[in-house]
C-alpha cells in the first residue's frame, strides 16, 4: 500500500450495503441451488462497489463483503468440524442481553416478523430462520473454504483493474466473533477450542495477505458479549475471557 505523506488516507469499516440484485441472487441460490447466476451477479456487484468507492474518493477500498452470506455466518461454509443441531432450550446467548430484557416487546415482534433489517430499496427481508440451529463443534476444526476464498480474491483483483487507489483490503471475522453461537462439544477445554478456531481461521487471514491485500480482522462481539453474559460473569472473569481471545 502506498502511503502519501501529504494527507491521511481514508477508508471504512468494511461492510457496504448489498445491492438488491445480489441479495435476490443469494436468496435464489440458497433456495434453488443455482450458483451460475449468483456468481455472475456477485462478480459484477464487486466490480461496481469497488468503482463506486474509488469514484467517491475512498483511498483504501474493499469488496463490500459481498462474497459473504453475512458478517460471521459465511464461516459456516468455510470451517469443517461443525454440525448444525437444534438449539437447546436456554442455549441461545445471542438472543439474550439487557436490551432484549428492557425492550422485550419490541424484540419479540421484530423476531416474529423479521423486521430488524431492510433492503436498500425499502423492502423487508425476513431474516428470522424458520428452524433455528446452533453450530456445534463435533470434530477437529479445519479450514475448508479455499474455493470460496479464492473466488472472493479473484473477484476483488479483477475489480481493482484500472482503479487507481493506494490500498485494498478484505475484511474477515475474528475468532472471538465466530465463537458465539458455535458450541464446543469436541475439545477438552475452552482454551484448546479457541486456539483451534484461531488456527483454522489463520488460513484465511494468511491467504489474503499472500494475495497482496490488507486483511481487516473484525472483532465486534468481544465488546458486545459483556451485556449478554451478565450476571453470570463478573468484570474480572470477563477480562480473562477477553485476554484469551485477544492474546
Amino acid at each position: 500500500m502506498t502511503r502519501p505523506e501529504q494527507r491521511i488516507l481514508t477508508t471504512h469499516v468494511g461492510s457496504l450495503p448489498r445491492p438488491v440484485a445480489l441479495d435476490d441472487a443469494l436468496a435464489a441460490r440458497s433456495a434453488h441451488g443455482g450458483p451460475a447466476a449468483y456468481e455472475e451477479t456477485l462478480a459484477q456487484s464487486v466490480a461496481d462497489v469497488v468503482a463506486h468507492q474509488a469514484a467517491t474518493g475512498i483511498d483504501v477500498v474493499n469488496d463490500g463483503e459481498f462474497g459473504k452470506s453475512s458478517w460471521t455466518g459465511y464461516i459456516n461454509e468455510r470451517l469443517g468440524g461443525y454440525e448444525a443441531q437444534p438449539i437447546e432450550p436456554g442455549a441461545a446467548p445471542l438472543l439474550s442481553g439487557k436490551d432484549r430484557a428492557d425492550f422485550a416487546e419490541f424484540y419479540a415482534e421484530a423476531s416474529r416478523t423479521g423486521r430488524l433489517w431492510y433492503l436498500p430499496d425499502g423492502r423487508l427481508r425476513n431474516t428470522t430462520p424458520s428452524a433455528p440451529v446452533q453450530w456445534v463443534c463435533t470434530g477437529p476444526i479445519a479450514y475448508i473454504g479455499q474455493a470460496a476464498l479464492q473466488r472472493d480474491i479473484g473477484n476483488f483483483r479483477r475489480a481493482l483493474n484500472g482503479q487507481s487507489v493506494p490500498g485494498a483490503f478484505l475484511p474477515v471475522a475474528a475468532p472471538a466473533s465466530i465463537e458465539p453461537g458455535r458450541r464446543n462439544a469436541y475439545y477438552a477445554s475452552e482454551e484448546e477450542y479457541v486456539y483451534a478456531l484461531a488456527e483454522a481461521l489463520r488460513v484465511e487471514y494468511e491467504t489474503i495477505v499472500q494475495a497482496g491485500f490488507l486483511v481487516q480482522i473484525d472483532d465486534a462481539w468481544i465488546t458486545a458479549l459483556w451485556d449478554r453474559m451478565l450476571p453470570e460473569m463478573d468484570i474480572e472473569q470477563y477480562r480473562r475471557f477477553c485476554s484469551l481471545r485477544i492474546d
